[in-house]
C-alpha cells in the first residue's frame, strides 16, 4: 500500500503484486530512484496439494510466472521429482524457483510465450506428459502449441488475480501533483485495474508515462486511453531498468 514519504527527483510507481512488486521497488531504490508500491492485482492462491501428488509422473513442468511458483512451491518442495524437467518462463521465474530450493533446468532468455515455445527442449514432445502451472484465465497459446507437438498437457491454475482493496488517496494525490515520472505495468490485467483504481484522477493518469513490457501490452494501453506509453525491450528487470534509465536521462 502506498504511503506518504519524501519524493526524490525520479519517482516510479510499481503495480506488480506482492511480493514481486516490493522486490522490484527495492531494486529501483538501489538505483537511486524513488519507488512507490501500488499493487493493482491481488494474488489469491488456488493450488491444492492434490494437484501435485503425482508430480513425478510428468516429464516436464512449466512455471509461467513468479506468482505460479509462489502459489505452488509449498506443495512441491518435499515431493520426489528427480526425473521431472523444470522449465521457467524467464529469468525472473527461474530466480524464484531457486529461492525455494527447486530445480531450474531451462528457461528462455526473453520471457514470453513465443520464445518459450521456440526452446529446443519443447520441440519433440510426442507422448510426453507436461504440466503448465499458471494463473486462472491466462493465455492458452502454450497449451495449444504443446498439444500440437504431441504432448499430453495438464493445466494447473495455481492462482487467481483479483482487484485489490487498497487505499488510493496518496496515489491520486501523486498523480494530481504530477509527481510520478513513470508507472510500471507488467500485465494487461494490472493495467486495466490501474485505470479502474485511479479513475478519479484519469485526466492526469492518462497523460502519465506508463512503461509496459510487450507490444501486445502497448496496443492494449492505447485501447484503454493511455497516451504516453514506454515500451521495454522485454519483460526482464534489466530491460525495465534500461528503459527507465533512458527516460531518466531525458528528465535530467
Amino acid at each position: 500500500m502506498p504511503h506518504a514519504e519524501k519524493i526524490k527527483s525520479f519517482c516510479v510507481m510499481v503495480t506488480r503484486p506482492h511480493p514481486e512488486g516490493e522486490k522490484l521497488c527495492a531494486r529501483l531504490r538501489e538505483r537511486s530512484m524513488e519507488a512507490i508500491f501500488f499493487p493493482t492485482i491481488e494474488i489469491v492462491p488456488l493450488a491444492h496439494p492434490d494437484f501435485f501428488n503425482n508430480i513425478s509422473d510428468f516429464d516436464k513442468i512449466i512455471f509461467i510466472s513468479p506468482q505460479s511458483v509462489h502459489a505452488a512451491a509449498s506443495f512441491i518442495k518435499n515431493k520426489k521429482f528427480q526425473n521431472v524437467f523444470f522449465i521457467a518462463m524467464g529469468k525472473g521465474t527461474a530466480r524464484v524457483l531457486k529461492e525455494y530450493g527447486l530445480p531450474v533446468n531451462a528457461y528462455p532468455e526473453i520471457a514470453d510465450s513465443e520464445n518459450l515455445l521456440a526452446m529446443s527442449e519443447l520441440q519433440d514432445l510426442k507422448n510426453q506428459k507436461i504440466a503448465i502451472v499458471k494463473g486462472e484465465n491466462g493465455r492458452e497459446l502454450i497449451r495449444q502449441e504443446l498439444q500440437k507437438k504431441g504432448a499430453d498437457v495438464t493445466v494447473i491454475d495455481a492462482y487467481r488475480r483479483v482487484l485489490p482493496s487498497v487505499s488510493v488517496d496518496n496515489s491520486l494525490d501523486l498523480l494530481r501533483k504530477k509527481t510520478l515520472n513513470v508507472i510500471i505495468c507488467t500485465s494487461n490485467e494490472g493495467l486495466k485495474n490501474l485505470k479502474k483504481l485511479l479513475i478519479n484522477a484519469w485526466d492526469s493518469l492518462q497523460k502519465t508515462k506508463v512503461l509496459v513490457i510487450s507490444q501486445r501490452m502497448q496496443d492494449y494501453s492505447y485501447e484503454l486511453g493511455f497516451q504516453n506509453i514506454l515500451l521495454a525491450e522485454n519483460a526482464s528487470d534489466a530491460a525495465i531498468f534500461e528503459r527507465l534509465a533512458l527516460e531518466r536521462k531525458k528528465d535530467e
